[in-house]
Protein backbone atom coordinates (compact mmCIF):
# COMPACT_ATOMS: atom_id res chain seq x y z
CA UNK A 1 0.00 0.00 0.00
CA UNK A 2 1.27 3.57 -1.32
CA UNK A 3 -0.35 6.43 1.05
CA UNK A 4 0.74 10.14 0.93
CA UNK A 5 -0.79 13.25 2.84
CA UNK A 6 0.26 16.81 3.40
CA UNK A 7 0.24 16.48 6.74
CA UNK A 8 3.31 15.10 8.80
CA UNK A 9 1.54 14.42 12.01
CA UNK A 10 -0.94 12.24 10.20
CA UNK A 11 1.65 10.34 8.34
CA UNK A 12 3.58 9.68 11.66
CA UNK A 13 0.22 8.15 13.16
CA UNK A 14 -0.72 6.19 10.08
CA UNK A 15 2.83 4.50 10.08
CA UNK A 16 2.31 3.88 14.45
CA UNK A 17 -1.58 2.71 13.94
CA UNK A 18 -0.33 0.43 10.43
CA UNK A 19 2.82 -0.70 12.79
CA UNK A 20 0.62 -1.43 15.42
CA UNK A 21 -1.62 -3.78 13.09
CA UNK A 22 0.77 -5.19 11.20
CA UNK A 23 -0.04 -3.62 7.99
CA UNK A 24 2.63 -3.11 5.65
CA UNK A 25 2.51 0.13 3.78
CA UNK A 26 4.79 2.88 2.14
CA UNK A 27 4.35 6.32 3.16
CA UNK A 28 5.43 9.83 2.58
CA UNK A 29 4.55 13.64 3.07
CA UNK A 30 3.37 14.85 -0.27
CA UNK A 31 1.47 17.11 -2.16
CA UNK A 32 -1.49 16.37 -4.14
CA UNK A 33 0.11 17.96 -6.96
CA UNK A 34 3.83 16.25 -6.24
CA UNK A 35 1.93 12.91 -6.57
CA UNK A 36 3.55 10.47 -9.30
CA UNK A 37 1.41 7.89 -8.52
CA UNK A 38 3.22 3.84 -9.61
CA UNK A 39 2.85 1.76 -12.59
CA UNK A 40 0.10 -0.27 -11.89
CA UNK A 41 -3.39 0.18 -9.10
CA UNK A 42 -5.23 -2.75 -7.93
CA UNK A 43 -7.39 0.44 -6.04
CA UNK A 44 -7.06 4.15 -5.61
CA UNK A 45 -8.46 6.32 -3.02
CA UNK A 46 -8.72 10.38 -3.16
CA UNK A 47 -10.86 10.86 0.51
CA UNK A 48 -11.27 14.61 1.59
CA UNK A 49 -8.45 15.93 -1.50
CA UNK A 50 -9.32 16.82 -5.08
CA UNK A 51 -11.58 19.61 -4.33
CA UNK A 52 -8.73 21.33 -2.60
CA UNK A 53 -6.97 21.18 -5.65
CA UNK A 54 -7.52 22.81 -9.29
CA UNK A 55 -8.72 21.06 -11.97
CA UNK A 56 -5.81 21.26 -14.08
CA UNK A 57 -4.35 19.31 -11.09
CA UNK A 58 -6.82 16.36 -10.62
CA UNK A 59 -8.49 15.99 -13.77
CA UNK A 60 -4.92 15.09 -15.44
CA UNK A 61 -4.42 12.74 -12.17
CA UNK A 62 -7.59 11.17 -11.99
CA UNK A 63 -6.85 9.77 -15.85
CA UNK A 64 -3.39 9.13 -14.84
CA UNK A 65 -5.01 6.99 -11.86
CA UNK A 66 -7.38 5.55 -13.99
CA UNK A 67 -5.14 4.39 -16.99
CA UNK A 68 -2.60 2.14 -14.00
CA UNK A 69 -5.55 0.80 -12.60
CA UNK A 70 -5.07 -3.33 -13.42
CA UNK A 71 -6.92 -4.64 -15.75
CA UNK A 72 -10.72 -6.32 -14.67
CA UNK A 73 -10.22 -3.69 -11.34
CA UNK A 74 -13.51 -1.43 -11.35
CA UNK A 75 -12.82 1.92 -12.75
CA UNK A 76 -15.17 4.78 -11.89
CA UNK A 77 -14.88 8.16 -12.13
CA UNK A 78 -17.45 10.87 -11.54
Amino acid sequence: MITTDISETAISKLNRLAGDLGVNIASGVARVEDFRPPACLDVFIAHCVLHFTERGVWKPLVTALMNRTRPGARRRSG
